[in-house]
C-alpha cells in the first residue's frame, strides 16, 4: 500500500471519529435539564390533580354552549366544503 493510500485512509477515518464525536455532544445538549428521569424520580409528582376551578352549574353551561356553537361552526363549515367539491364543472364556449 502507498504511502497516499495510508494518509488518505486516516484522513477518512479522523473525519468519521470527528463526526460523530460531534454529533454524540449535539445529542447529549439537547437533553433537559432535569435529564432524562421520570418525574417521580424526579422529585415530582404527576399524580396529583391541580384543583378544579370554576366548576358551577352556570360555568359549565356556558361552556357547553361555547362547544355547541363551535361545532354548529364546524357543521356548516363542513356543509360548505361538501357544496364546493360537488358543484358541477360549467360549460365554456
Amino acid at each position: 500500500m502507498s504511502q497516499s493510500k495510508v494518509v488518505l485512509w486516516v484522513a477518512v477515518v479522523l473525519v468519521l471519529v470527528g463526526g460523530f464525536l460531534w454529533w454524540s455532544s449535539s445529542e447529549q445538549s439537547q437533553v433537559p435539564a432535569g435529564g432524562n428521569m421520570p418525574a417521580a424520580q424526579n422529585g415530582q409528582n404527576n399524580g396529583a390533580l391541580a384543583p378544579a376551578q370554576n366548576t358551577s352549574d352556570a360555568s359549565l353551561n356556558r361552556d357547553l354552549s361555547a362547544v355547541d356553537n363551535q361545532m354548529q361552526g364546524l357543521s356548516a363549515d363542513t356543509a360548505s366544503a361538501d357544496q364546493g367539491l360537488n358543484d358541477q364543472p360549467i360549460t365554456q364556449n
